[in-house]
């Protein structure tokens, strides 16, 4: 009995899959077409979530402290990086560039803190930084670039510099930042580099 009772089941789902199978067919597409799918939406969460990501911030700085001329203190161009992303960032040193567009120009920063330097007027020496330097998730670290003087000096010789379409377009200079992993950034201008910028363009003009 058992035996007939299986070749009778066996009739029948021979049958149905006689009578059904280009919906079988159809459902086994759909089914490899939502693997895929699965699969594609996984890698690119995983991918998302380990992208670099990172917010930059340029703003001219000044330092305050005991043995500091409170009257007229240093002043530096600093940046500020933020890793926005899940996984630690790298910058290497030479990471800050600026960048003239139109003109294929880019100017790299050497960055101050790699260095044992006193803050002017002092026998203070600042923490020397090490690249690669590391920002942990959601972390935000300060890297001071060269003090203003240096800053608009630099930027006053570079304005000054031969053709006329090449100043025009250093009025829409900007900065970017390329971290240890190739990947580039756009760096947003405080308020105070960009009056620095306009003051380094008048004495270059």
């Amino acid at each position: 009995m058992i035996g007939l009772s299986l070749a009778i089941s066996l009739d029948r789902l021979e049958a149905f899959s006689s009578a059904h199978q280009f919906t079988i067919q159809a459902l086994t597409a759909l089914a490899t077409i939502a693997a895929v799918v699965v699969s594609l939406g996984i890698a690119w969460a995983t991918h998302r979530t380990n992208r670099t990501r990172l917010r930059a911030v340029a703003s001219i700085v000044r330092v305050m402290g005991t043995g500091i001329d409170q009257n007229n203190p240093p002043r530096y161009l600093v940046v500020d990086i933020t890793n926005k992303g899940q996984l630690p960032l790298w910058i290497d040193w030479g990471f800050f560039n600026w960048r003239v567009p139109l003109s294929g120009e880019y100017g790299q920063v050497n960055p101050l803190d790699a260095y044992a330097i006193p803050i002017p007027g002092t026998e203070i020496h600042p923490e020397v930084v090490k690249y690669p330097a590391q920002i942990a998730p959601r972390a935000t670290r300060r890297f001071r670039l060269s003090t203003v003087e240096v800053f608009r000096e630099e930027m006053v010789r570079d304005y000054a510099r031969p053709g006329r379409l090449r100043r025009v377009c250093f009025r829409f200079q900007g900065a970017v930042l390329l971290t240890s992993d190739q990947c580039r950034f756009s760096v947003r201008l405080a308020e105070s580099v960009k009056r620095e910028l306009r003051a380094a363009r008048s004495q270059g003009g």
